[in-house]
């Protein structure tokens, strides 16, 4: 009679084998470093442009409407320029390349798409925000607002923006969804070694 097996024993000696990432993991975890990296300068290029946007604003007549403009652009660029730095710098100098490593950032990119995501999300909120204040301005001082400018942010941007919410919430669930499966893949791969 043979001695039962210890499948734990048995599974644990088989998970620490070492393993080496294939090259294609390597090459597409590569080509995403490579596009974070792309992202990271067209956003601070993007809030770059909002900040000149913003002070052309404040030249000139100076109206109330004008200064409402500069303090949402500026408060957008400064907005970009925080997540930018806080989500995309970590992963472009990343430099661990091993199966664990490979997997952790897989992993970090993940959870910094979710908080990407939510972040777009309240950008449309700050986009509602500025057609509210539209509205104010255009009821408190009617002169101050073209009617263009309140039927364009209104009829066209508002109902963009919803699209858009609710576009980024299913992307963000999906990502959330993919989050939890990293998670416990890594979970895994730490309780074997």
């Amino acid at each position: 009679m043979q001695p039962p097996f210890d499948f734990k024993q048995l599974s644990k000696a088989w998970q620490q084998q070492p393993t080496q990432p294939l090259a294609t993991d390597l090459r597409a975890a590569k080509r995403q470093q490579n596009y974070q990296r792309w992202q990271y300068w067209a956003e601070l290029a993007a809030a770059g442009l909002l900040l000149i946007m913003g002070s052309s604003q404040l030249f000139g007549e100076r109206t109330l409407l004008d200064m409402f403009a500069a303090l949402f652009l500026f408060a957008g660029a400064i907005s970009i320029v925080l997540t930018s730095v806080s989500l995309h710098r970590p992963l472009l100098n990343y430099s661990d390349w091993s199966s664990q490593g490979l997997l952790l950032f897989r992993l970090e990119k993940c959870r910094n798409t979710v908080r990407y995501l939510r972040y777009n999300q309240y950008s449309c909120l700050a986009l509602l925000l500025f057609v509210i204040t539209l509205w104010g301005l255009a009821w408190w001082q009617p002169a101050q607002v073209p009617n263009i400018l309140l039927q364009v942010y209104s009829f066209l941007v508002l109902p963009g923006c919803a699209i858009g919410w609710w576009l980024l919430g299913r992307k963000r669930q999906q990502a959330i969804a993919k989050l939890h499966h990293l998670e416990r893949l890594y979970e895994e791969l730490y309780d074997a070694t």
